[in-house]
């Protein structure tokens, strides 16, 4: 059974894990969200005005810039470094397929590649530990058996079952030793063979 300072580490541990997990979906939804809605607003103006090339850049855009959002939340909940790395990739697709079919880079895709770019180091730094982890005893459970042991522990330093157990074992010892009740003993009258003896002589 680990130890209780062992599993307060990794039940930390798994903690700052899943809160570097929550922060990329955050911002990775937050930008997608806004991309969607900013490209949708553009491709309307651009269905009315009549502007099809220009729409098919922003659709393209957005298909790419929301598959790297989705890429690097997938990348934490799959554990898959290959996914984390494939998010910035397809975010730089979004960059080039802006340049040659719209002519410049709008500034929702440099967001989607931003926040790509820096949710690979957190998200792999917290995979590989979540791999570790997984290795440990108590998995995923590190927080309900630190309590648990936390709570036996307490229980033993105000009632120490050793110590009871020996104060038990003492105090019946005396209680027996004190029950004890010697047979007396009944001491019979020998005849004096010896002195018929000298009689006789």
């Amino acid at each position: 059974m680990a130890d209780i300072s062992s599993m307060h580490r990794n039940s930390a541990a798994l903690a700052r894990c899943e809160k570097i997990y929550k922060y990329v979906f955050l911002a990775n939804v937050g930008i997608a969200a806004d991309l969607v809605f900013a490209s949708l607003y553009s491709m309307l103006g651009d269905l009315v005005s009549g502007e099809w090339v220009v729409m098919l850049g922003y659709f393209v855009s957005m298909i790419l810039c929301t598959g790297a959002c989705a890429l690097t939340v997938m990348g934490g909940y799959t554990k898959k470094d290959i996914v984390v790395w494939a998010a910035p990739g397809a975010a730089g697709l979004s960059v080039l397929s802006d340049r040659a079919i719209i002519g410049y880079t709008t500034l929702n895709t440099c967001l989607a590649l931003f926040v790509a770019i820096i949710s690979v180091a957190p998200t792999l730094l917290a995979n590989a530990k979540y791999r570790w982890l997984e290795t440990q005893e108590g998995f995923p459970h590190f927080s309900e058996l630190l309590q648990e042991q936390q709570d036996k522990a307490k229980e033993f330093n105000e009632h120490d079952p050793y110590e009871e157990a020996a104060r038990q074992r003492k105090f019946t010892q005396s209680d027996a030793m004190s029950d004890v009740v010697l047979p007396a003993e009944k001491l019979e009258e020998k005849p004096d063979h010896h002195s018929d003896l000298m009689d006789s002589i």
